[in-house]
């Protein structure tokens, strides 16, 4: 084989790779954020925020930082329930959470 055709089939090989790679890492660009507070407005640190897809019952999690703040990255967009649990508290849920995809 020659150095001219191993370079084309190369250059064709990565550039097929780069095509196929460029939409699989824009799939799941949404996310979930937000500051977890109590009744009085206080944040609460190390609460266990859940939530989990309707559709497939697939549940992705985080955990309230000092300041109450979580996030939750990559999720697909859905409808989601959210339950919040952090210890002394009440655990709060909220259905019909919807995530859309970020442009």
């Amino acid at each position: 084989m020659s150095r001219a055709r191993i370079l084309f089939v190369f250059s064709l090989l990565m550039s097929l790779v780069t095509l196929w790679s460029t939409p699989a890492l824009a799939q799941f660009q949404a996310g979930l954020q937000g500051t977890v507070l109590d009744n009085s407005g206080a944040v609460v640190s190390g609460a266990k925020v859940a939530a989990t897809e309707d559709a497939t019952g697939v549940s992705h999690t985080a955990t309230s930082s000092s300041s109450g703040f979580y996030r939750i990255s990559e999720l697909p967009p859905g409808t989601y329930t959210v339950i919040v649990e952090a210890s002394g508290f009440k655990k709060s849920s909220t259905a019909g959470v919807v995530i859309q995809a970020e442009l």
